[in-house]
């Protein structure tokens, strides 16, 4: 049970310097919960609009979620909540709902996912961040459902675990993707076919 009166929490991820230190977001309160007990708590830098969370070993990183979004925005900071820096996701115009962290060759990998209520289709963006900027890798549709939710990285299995609500029920889909892209002389072959 979270301590504080009238809990709200949305994401939450684990700092783990040689002992769990769980932080949690609170979207009511505006601030983020800490420790075993979630009784140490930092304003959160998005305040009431901050969503899913993520620790990429160092750094707590935090998803962009106010209700109207028209752009998606991550940020990363000290476990403390200190040295906050953001940076826009490009190719997202919605409210986003989940964030993970996950290891990519030269970099770190960040994916996220969108509330959207009621959308026809619900995505998940892949970004690489090199230290300094984000760069879109692309997307992939999830299976439909009315309203998806958190995200997370397991590295010991190489898959995502997906929250999302349909038909009245909350479920979470454990899902396998792979990375595909074209290489030069597969995209002279697709022109050559012309």
């Amino acid at each position: 049970m979270l301590p504080w009166t009238t809990p709200n929490p949305f994401g939450v991820a684990n700092y783990d310097p040689g002992g769990a230190q769980p932080h949690c977001n609170d979207f009511g309160f505006g601030t983020i919960w800490w420790g075993l007990s979630f009784t140490d708590f930092y304003t959160n830098p998005y305040s009431n609009d901050g969503r899913g969370m993520d620790c990429d070993g160092t750094y707590i990183w935090e998803a962009y979620g106010p209700i109207y979004a028209t752009y998606g925005a991550c940020l990363r900071m000290n476990p403390d909540g200190t040295g906050v820096q953001a940076w826009n996701l490009p190719g997202i115009t919605t409210q986003l709902s989940g964030l993970t962290t996950y290891p990519i060759t030269g970099g770190l990998g960040i994916a996220v996912t969108a509330y959207e209520n009621g959308a026809a289709d619900h995505y998940i963006w892949f970004y690489e961040f090199d230290g300094s900027s984000m760069s879109l890798l692309g997307s992939a549709t999830l299976p439909s459902c009315d309203t998806s939710f958190g995200l997370t990285y397991a590295d010991t299995r190489d898959t995502y675990f997906w929250s999302f609500y349909s038909g009245g029920q909350c479920y979470i889909s454990e899902l396998e993707i792979t990375e595909t892209s074209f290489q030069n002389e597969t995209w002279g072959a697709i022109k050559a076919s012309f």
